[in-house]
């Protein structure tokens, strides 16, 4: 990365910090969540908007950097291969079976 781009994600961080201070600092009224029969005892309105920003970067991050991706593919590989190891012996008992014809 190039000391011009580390510098802008640096303001950029910079600055979504102070807008998450500001925010926090003009939204303090107390707010319930609920999620239908589930309720969530009352906590800044700032806290629950920032808490679902943090949340929606952290899955997008997993999402995004294949993490997914990968845990599917590592389940299918162990199932293939317990197919594969399920087809050779079916072939090695064809072959044992063709070999006790031949004699």
């Amino acid at each position: 990365m190039s000391t011009f781009a580390r510098a802008m994600a640096l303001i950029v961080l910079v600055l979504i910090c102070l807008l998450s201070v500001g925010f926090s600092f003009f939204n303090t009224q107390q707010v319930p969540l609920s999620f239908g029969f589930f309720v969530l005892s009352a906590q800044p309105l700032a806290l629950w908007v920032l808490g679902a920003f943090a949340t929606g970067g952290v899955l997008g991050l997993l999402l995004g950097s294949g993490l997914f991706r990968r845990w599917r593919q590592a389940r299918e590989i162990t199932l293939l291969r317990a197919q594969i190891a399920r087809l050779e012996k079916a072939v090695a008992m064809a072959d044992g079976a063709n070999h006790e014809q031949g004699r």
